[in-house]
């Protein structure tokens, strides 16, 4: 095919027209293809095809090339309609119209009118815009070389825009120049080339530059998509499809701002290249790159902000390449990274980010995927102005370092927080080296794992801060065994409620701090503050001072090897045990051995235990050998110290100064003689504040500790120290321990007061009589006599009275025939009747204790004749009664108020009743009861006693009558047997109380005084009756046992009383009457007073 070029002079216009034949091989045939306005210039390359014009009329060119030198726009549009010969040489006349209308005719190939266009377009452009609007595909598949669309803007134009549709070429695709003062835009669907994809070149003077492309595909090309930007304050933007590069020596995107430009905005979806995207910005905006997947054989993400650019931002999903990101920024602000999706540095860094310069922050989000470098997952450097701060919701892997972050120069804080996610290194999991000016901060809500190396590992300035923050679902180890190491910075550490350490945490030179806010310590198996010299100097010769608080559970101590359950504590300043409020949650340090810090503060939540030797222990919890434990420093106790693990023997040392500040300490003690075997503590400093001690009582039998100096269960070889309300150093819980019969209170020194110890003592100083037992302390021949009592304890005075109470109980229910009944039946009728009770009591007895019982019964009793004749009534009852009984006694080696006994007992007795026609009477009974007494010492834990009892009674009495009056004298007798067991009970101390010799007799004699007088509405029978009752038994026992020895209290039963009583009855009816008595009983003398103030009941009968 030939091609001829004919210049048409347009004489409307001074311009000519060149008019390319295409002389077609079928039927010879003549079209224009292509038809150019320009002015002419006296120039020979006014138009040109492939070569300037020379012999227009033998010229062939095998391309269409175009040159536009017009002060007007040159706008190329392609249509499907063949323009005729006619038309063509009718072009001088239409020329001003296709001119202006901007129309030229597309080339067609007339031999099959295709609807692509085959053929290259090459436009350069002298003045004002160059656009191209190619509204078919373009397939220029013959070529083997050039691009399919080629654009040129001289520095005398303006804009470049091109619109095409889908590109195909065996050469570049689009390539375009704009030395221009205007915008380029390109807009175009699918471009698929053998070489470049797309270039754009801009000069200064050129505007910004925008490319929206769809799917992009290169093959054999080192460039797919290639920008150079040198316009001044223009910036350069594309969006693209996905890109695609066979060549993995080829680069996805190249973009290069140089200086005095401003932003570069890359969105592209997925791209499949050598090298993903290679950004450089030299300019002064910022650089921004959003992508979808990205598969490189080289660098996924390359991006470069230079000196005076602003910040640099990569938004992506799922990256394998050899360096997945590579941002460098030198700029004037900060770099932002975030990642969504699995990123992988198949041979160096997942992310290699690097701040310098006047730069500010390094930012990196990774909030999902897996994020994984052959060398570092994450691999940052700031020497720049700004913080590092990385925040991961994924998890991160790296064949040295899961993350590494460096900071230097004025670069400030390094901030890492993780979300979830797993962070595991082949060499560290975290590794920080801070050398700025700014502090390190760790939040870690996942698993944190090193193999070789830490966990965590932090090394930097000494005069700088770590914080680091274990939250809830962090677990920090590593398969070297350190878990967590600092080599010099203050070390802040924070282990929170269901967060987990495992293996060692290394804390170097510096003011570190541990805090264990209820994480998991069981796996911790070292704690170590940094060494320190005697002075606590580190190796720099600074004074570190190093503090570990204890806010939740840890076993351990200085001597430990370090395993899981016993942690090896060492070289801690300070140690806090709890919180300083009591509302905080109880905090425990369990001491496996000694324990070395300048200062060991308790304070009130927290507790110091010994119980980590306890499994060393035999299965029996017997203790061949005592446990020692030697705290080193000194001691603040707001808290509990506690020895108590039901082993005695044990020994804690302090040998610094003590200092109580209200707190607590315990110890287990075998509560016996002097002799006793207890935890002790023993303080080589001074003593100082108030501590309240409580004693567990292991096996101790309860005795008395004599005149000898007692139990000694503290020793101070300093100074006991009071405050300035002279509160003693160390005082018993509860003032007394129990134990047996015997109380033991607490005494600084012995009982000559000559030492600083302290003692249990069952026995307290008393005024010197001449029967008390005295001891004269054989080295101090000066010393007076020292004369002593026991001190038994509150519940003796209380149970050696129960018996008393309950057999007083027992009369009173029981009581005598008219004091039940009302009077001596005479008819043949049966009788129902009950009665309310009230009696006042008070009961003094002899014996080791003196109780002294006062206080009152009331109850009811109710019963029924069930067979009578006329001499016999035989029938029963129920009786309930309750005593509110208050109780002083000898104890606490004092007489005083011990307490109070609540006797609750049920009776349910049967009579028989014998009557003669002159009134003499014979009354037997038969009563059982179920007795309860609730025995409530003072200050004490309360008991409960139960016990039943079974009384028999046989009363006789005779009236005889007083001259002609209707009064008569009744002499009365009663003799009453008492049987009352009491079961075993349990007290404080281990100790079982047991009672017996509870059975008495008791006898009365005594007469009555009754008349009977008539009145309008019934017959009132008052009556008058004076007795004497005896009770010749002697004492009641009562027994305190443990388990290997007991001790028996005893307390007098025999007494002697006289009663008072007026009385009567009044018929309502012949069949209903009332009746009722109140009188007074004082005691006659005998080892038991009992007398009642007032004792009265109100009764009602009915025969039937």
């Amino acid at each position: 095919m030939k091609s001829k070029h004919h210049p048409i002079w347009n004489n409307q216009i001074p311009s000519s027209t060149i008019t390319t034949y295409l002389k077609s091989a079928l039927g010879q045939k003549t079209i224009a293809e292509l038809t150019i306005l320009s002015f002419l210039l006296i120039c020979p390359e006014i138009s040109y095809a492939a070569c300037q014009i020379q012999n227009l009329e033998t010229m062939t060119c095998a391309t269409k090339t175009i040159a536009n030198q017009s002060p007007f726009t040159f706008r190329l549009q392609n249509t499907d309609t063949d323009v005729s010969e006619s038309d063509s040489n009718d072009n001088q006349k239409k020329a001003i119209n296709k001119t202006f209308s901007g129309i030229v005719s597309g080339a067609t190939y007339a031999e099959n009118n295709q609807a692509k266009r085959t053929e290259r377009i090459v436009i350069n452009n002298r003045f004002n815009s160059l656009i191209i609007d190619e509204s078919r595909d373009m397939d220029i598949g013959q070529y083997d070389s050039g691009p399919a669309v080629q654009a040129n803007n001289y520095d005398t134009a303006t804009n470049i825009d091109i619109k095409t549709q889908n590109i195909t070429n065996q050469g570049d695709g689009l390539i375009v120049n704009n030395e221009g003062n205007g915008f380029t835009h390109i807009k175009t669907e699918n471009i698929n080339a053998t070489g470049t994809a797309i270039a754009v070149t801009t000069g200064e003077l050129a505007q910004d530059i925008s490319i929206d492309t769809q799917n992009i595909q290169s093959s054999e090309s080192s460039n797919v998509v290639t920008v150079q930007n040198r316009g001044k304050n223009s910036s350069f933007s594309i969006k693209s499809g996905n890109i695609y590069s066979s060549d993995q020596s080829s680069i996805g995107i190249t973009a290069e701002n140089q200086e005095n430009t401003k932003n570069i905005l890359i969105q592209a979806k997925d791209i499949n290249t050598g090298v993903g995207i290679n950004a450089f910005n030299n300019g002064t905006g910022f650089t921004t790159i959003n992508t979808g997947n990205i598969t490189a054989e080289q660098n996924g993400i390359n991006a470069t902000n230079g000196d005076n650019t602003q910040q640099l931002t990569i938004n992506t999903k799922n990256i394998s390449a050899s360096t997945a990101i590579s941002a460098m920024n030198s700029g004037k602000n900060s770099i932002f990274i975030n990642t969504n999706g699995n990123v992988t540095g198949n041979q160096m860094d997942g992310i290699n980010a690097i701040n310098i310069g006047t730069a500010k922050n390094i930012n990196i989000n990774h909030s999902g995927g897996t994020l994984t470098g052959a060398n570092n997952g994450i691999n940052t450097v700031n020497i720049g102005t700004g913080d590092i701060n990385i925040e991961i919701a994924g998890n991160v892997k790296g064949g040295n370092d899961a993350i590494i972050a460096q900071n230097s120069g004025s670069a400030k804080d390094i901030n890492i927080d993780q979300i979830n996610g797993n962070i595991s290194g082949d060499l560290n999991g975290i590794n920080i080296i801070n050398n700025g000016l700014g502090n390190i901060r760790i939040k870690a809500n996942g698993q944190i794992q090193g193999d070789i190396g830490s966990a965590i590992n932090i090394s930097g300035k000494p005069s700088t801060t770590t914080n680091i923050f274990l939250d809830k679902n962090a677990v920090i180890k590593s398969n070297s065994g350190i878990a967590i190491q600092d080599d010099n910075t203050n070390t802040n550490i924070i282990l929170n409620n269901g967060a987990k350490v495992s293996g060692q945490i290394l804390l170097g030179d510096g003011n570190d701090t541990f805090t264990i806010n209820h994480g998991d310590t069981s796996t911790i198996t070292v704690l170590d503050a940094g060494n320190k010299d005697t002075n606590g100097l580190n190796g720099n010769g600074v004074k570190d001072i190093d503090t570990l608080n204890i806010n939740g559970w840890l076993t351990g101590s200085s001597s430990s090897e370090g395993k899981e359950n016993d942690t090896a504590l060492r070289n801690w300043s300070i140690i806090n045990i709890g919180g300083k409020s009591q509302s905080q949650t109880d905090s425990t340090l369990n001491l496996t051995g000694d324990l070395t810090t300048n200062q060991l503060n308790i304070n009130r939540s927290g507790k110091l235990t010994f119980n980590g030797f306890s499994a060393e222990a035999s299965s029996d919890h017997s203790l061949s050998e005592p446990h020692s434990i030697i705290i080193n420093g000194n001691v603040t106790n707001a808290g509990i110290i506690s020895l108590g693990n039901r082993h005695t023997g044990d020994n804690l040392t302090i040998t610094g100064d003590y200092n109580g500040a209200k707190g607590t300490l315990i110890l287990d003690t075998e509560l016996n003689d002097d002799k006793s075997i207890t935890d002790k503590l023993a303080i080589s400093g001074n003593a100082s504040g108030t501590t309240s001690i409580r004693i567990n009582n292991i096996k101790g039998l309860g005795a008395d500790t004599g005149n000898s100096k007692g139990i000694e269960i503290i020793s101070v070889a300093g100074t006991n120290i009071t405050d300035a309300e002279n509160e003693p150093v160390f005082t018993l819980t509860g003032s007394h321990v129990d134990a047996g019969a015997y109380e033991y209170r607490l005494f600084s020194g012995d009982q000559t007061r000559e030492d600083s110890n302290w003692y249990l003592r069952s026995r307290i100083k008393d005024t010197p009589k001449q029967d008390d037992k005295t001891t004269i302390v054989s080295n101090h021949p000066d010393n007076k006599p020292v004369i002593t009592k026991p001190t038994y304890r509150k519940e003796t005075p209380l149970n050696s009275s129960t018996a008393a109470q309950l057999l007083q109980a027992d009369s009173i229910m029981l009581a005598n025939l008219h004091r039940r009944t009302g009077s001596t039946p005479t008819a043949e009728q049966r009788r129902s009747w009950g009665r309310v009770i009230i009696s006042r009591t008070n009961i003094r007895q002899n014996g080791t204790t003196s109780p002294h019982t006062t206080g009152h019964y009331n109850g009811l009793q109710m019963g029924s004749d069930i067979w009578s004749n006329p001499h016999w009534h035989t029938g029963g009852y129920l009786g309930y009664l309750n005593g509110q009984l208050n109780v002083a006694g000898f104890a606490s080696g004092i007489n005083g108020n011990v307490g109070k006994n609540d006797i609750q007992s049920y009776f349910l007795g049967a009579y028989s009743t014998y009557t003669s026609n002159t009134g003499s009477y014979l009354d037997i009974v038969l009563q059982g009861a179920q007795h309860q007494a609730n025995i409530r010492p003072t200050g004490n834990q309360a008991s409960k006693q139960k016990g039943h009892g079974i009384t028999a009674s046989v009363e006789i009495g005779k009236p005889f009558t007083i001259g002609h009056s209707a009064w008569k004298l009744e002499p009365q007798t009663q003799i009453m047997r008492q049987w009352l067991h009491l079961n075993d009970s349990q007290i404080s101390g281990n100790t079982t109380v047991s009672q017996n010799g509870n059975n008495v007799w008791l006898f009365r004699i005594g007469g009555r005084m009754h008349g009977d007088f008539q009145f309008n509405k019934g017959i009132f029978h008052p009556y008058a009756r004076i007795n004497f009752i005896y009770s010749p038994d002697g004492d009641d026992y009562t027994t305190y046992t443990t388990r290997t020895a007991s001790t028996t209290l005893n307390t007098s039963l025999a007494h002697s009383s006289t009663e008072m009583a007026i009385g009567g009855s009044y018929e309502i009816s012949n069949k209903m009457r009332l009746y009722g008595e109140f009188g007074h009983t004082k005691s006659n003398g005998g080892d038991a007073r009992i007398k009642a103030p007032f004792n009265g009941s109100l009764g009602f009968k009915a025969e039937w």
